[in-house]
């Protein structure tokens, strides 16, 4: 039986080395629009952890509620370690307290930009409530693929450094000040894993983050950044690289656009296979834009969302992401394809939405209240508002059911009519919010002597 196709996302832009403060308003909201993008979104346990930004977003009772909700449904996940990954003898379980057993390892043996790294009281308080979330319900989490004993960031970021000149790292806006000595030296701790702690060791520093295996990660490699020029460069060139390998070991995308991040360069096993291609390549992807800030979330949303990826509408927005940019004789049909099917789905979402998540509010029930006063008057008086045949002649007990049906239908009713106005709005709203993005990506030849 053929494989379904199956897409997700690593948000590798919750990466608090990268993350920017002005997108806090659309955090949230993107999680909803990546939801009807991607079976899958993920984020990596530890960006949530130490991104300070975002926590203090979700220290407000609503929007942790939200992104509670989010979890609790699937719809997005959290990146775990392994179990066996942590050590015995630890002050908190890993089955019964995830997050905090997660947060106790990051800040015995790991980092914060190669700094130690100490969660606040404040920061326990949510730590707390997102074990009871991720212990009670599978769904919210998952191991995230074992780590490789062969480090593929190090061999990564030497084959860059290496043939920086091939990949045009002088005319990147961010990786253009990145300094000889410094590309040579992370050449050096990449390929010698000892070579970096000699080096900080020769600054006089002796106590270092190590990490689990002592290896050159992206914690040594911030700490070295510090004592050689170009560190913002180097940072932002560790951040990206780290960011594919990771995505890569998921077999995920990643979240590039809108921050520092960058997608690595393409690479080709010839120059026969280059020169079939363009100087540049170019990628599309599917990215949310600053309108999703208009997007209002509340209570019940994530049922929404469920609801909506049940419909013929989803499959066809996944189909149609899958073949973006498969068409080389045509991609901007590919890209048209894909914004009618988007609009599609937002068209379901808007119906789903504007139904399912306006609860009877207190004017209506006083509204249904006088529709029964009406009515009662209407009977004392002789007459009636609403047409009726002269013959008729309700009894008490018809007269109950009419009251009775006005109480039970009519908020329903009035929820109705304000959805039809709603949903032009919601869907308007949803669909503005994403764009199909192009860009640029170098190509590089892996091996210039191939055929």
């Amino acid at each position: 039986m053929r494989n379904r196709f199956h897409n997700q996302i690593v948000l590798t832009h919750w990466n608090a080395g990268v993350f920017r403060a002005s997108a806090l308003p659309q955090l949230l909201p993107e999680l909803a629009i990546y939801s009807l993008l991607y079976d899958e979104v993920l984020i990596r346990e530890e960006d949530l952890l130490t991104n300070r930004a975002i926590l203090r977003l979700l220290s407000e009772d609503n929007n942790l509620s939200i992104f509670s909700e989010f979890l609790i449904s699937g719809l997005v996940k959290l990146l775990r370690l392994p179990l066996e990954n942590y050590p015995a003898g630890r002050r908190f379980d890993p089955v019964r307290l995830p997050i905090s057993a997660r947060v106790e390892e990051h800040q015995l043996r790991r980092s914060y930009k190669g700094n130690p790294w100490r969660p606040t009281k404040w920061e326990w308080r949510i730590f707390q409530q997102l074990d009871q979330v991720i212990s009670n319900y599978p769904s919210a989490s998952r191991y995230h693929v074992p780590f490789s004993p062969f480090n593929s960031f190090a061999a990564q970021l030497a084959e860059i450094l290496e043939n920086r000149e091939s990949y045009h790292l002088r005319s990147h806006p961010v990786f253009g000040y990145l300094n000889d000595n410094t590309a040579d030296q992370f050449i050096s701790f990449c390929r010698d894993p000892d070579a970096w702690q000699r080096f900080m060791h020769d600054q006089g520093i002796k106590s270092l983050i190590t990490g689990p295996d002592a290896g050159f990660y992206r914690s040594a490699a911030y700490q070295c950044s510090k004592f050689l020029p170009s560190t913002r460069a180097i940072r932002r060139l560790v951040e990206s690289v780290y960011a594919a390998t990771y995505c890569e070991r998921e077999s995920s995308d990643g979240r590039y656009g809108g921050s520092e991040l960058v997608e690595l360069p393409y690479r080709y096993s010839s120059d026969t296979e280059r020169a079939i291609a363009a100087e540049e390549a170019l990628r599309i992807e599917v990215a949310p834009t600053e309108a999703a800030a208009i997007i209002k979330l509340q209570p019940g949303i994530a049922g929404v969302l469920a609801q909506t990826r049940q419909s013929a509408e989803f499959e066809a927005i996944r189909q149609g992401i899958k073949a973006l940019g498969t068409d080389d004789d045509s991609p901007l049909l590919d890209e048209d394809r894909f914004r009618e099917a988007w609009r599609n789905l937002c068209i379901v979402y808007a119906e789903n939405s504007a139904t399912s998540l306006e609860p009877a509010t207190h004017v209506e029930h006083r509204i249904v209240q006088y529709a029964i006063y009406v009515y009662i008057l209407a009977r004392v008086l002789g007459f009636f508002i609403l047409p009726t045949s002269k013959n008729l002649e309700l009894t008490v007990a018809e007269d109950a059911a009419a009251i009775a049906a006005m109480e039970k239908l009519g908020p329903g009713m009035l929820r109705g009519v304000r959805a039809l106005v709603k949903i032009p709005a919601l869907r308007e709203q949803m669909e503005k919010s994403v764009a199909v993005r192009c860009s640029t990506v170098t190509l590089t030849v892996v091996n210039s002597e191939a055929t």
